[in-house]
């Protein structure tokens, strides 16, 4: 994560906090609270004290970072579903299931009005999602396992997959825009600059695709 103030010269330890467990999911925070997932599917809300605020058990490994949207905190999972909770309880708003796992973590996309949810499986679908009711609203077709989050841009999402393309995906439509063959497994997360978009691959190269 970033921090919006200044980092004292010589950082202490103020508290640490342990799910118990093995997490990859990196945390996220919304106000006083931090949420991250673990290997056992628990995903754990915490105070900014480091005393535990609440927990949900999803029931199966929540590897992606979630996604804070309005009141909610939303997560996928090896499962396959992609959750909704309500950041202050924990109480589950919604519950969106796809064919095979999640590793990756949701993205926002859609406008102010109508927010959208857009996240990959192994079903190797780009799902969107209506982020208020979590009914889905389109899904696009790729060739194999899609690992990582999808970025979002000027009405567009890029991604990359295990099929070797890196995909442009209109957000609204759901329809292909453009795509770039790398040929080799895409299991990372775009990062965007402008009109620049940075991945990696499993051969160790680094791409910057226009």
């Amino acid at each position: 994560g970033n921090a919006v103030t200044n980092l004292p010269a010589a950082p202490k330890l103020l508290w640490s906090y342990s799910g118990g467990v093995r997490s990859v999911s990196s945390p996220v925070t919304n106000g006083s609270m931090i949420f991250f997932g673990d290997n056992n599917g628990v995903l754990h809300a915490v105070n900014s004290d480091g005393k535990a605020a609440w927990k949900y058990e999803a029931k199966s490994g929540i590897e992606g970072a979630p996604l804070i949207q309005g009141n909610m905190v939303i997560f996928g999972s090896l499962d396959g579903h992609l959750r909704a909770l309500d950041v202050k309880t924990g109480r589950e708003v919604w519950t969106y299931r796809t064919e095979n796992q999640i590793t990756g973590s949701p993205n926002i996309a859609g406008t102010t009005a109508r927010p959208t949810i857009l996240v990959g499986s192994y079903d190797y679908n780009l799902h969107s999602v209506d982020a208020a009711t979590g009914k889905g609203l389109w899904q696009f077709e790729t060739n194999n396992f899609i690992n990582g989050t999808p970025a979002v841009s000027e009405g567009m999402t890029i991604f990359g997959g295990c099929d070797g393309y890196l995909r442009v995906v209109d957000t609204q439509k759901g329809t292909e825009v453009r795509n770039n063959l790398v040929d080799v497994y895409i299991a990372a997360s775009p990062a965007l600059r402008e009109n620049l978009a940075f991945i990696g691959d499993y051969e160790g190269s680094l791409h910057c695709i226009n």
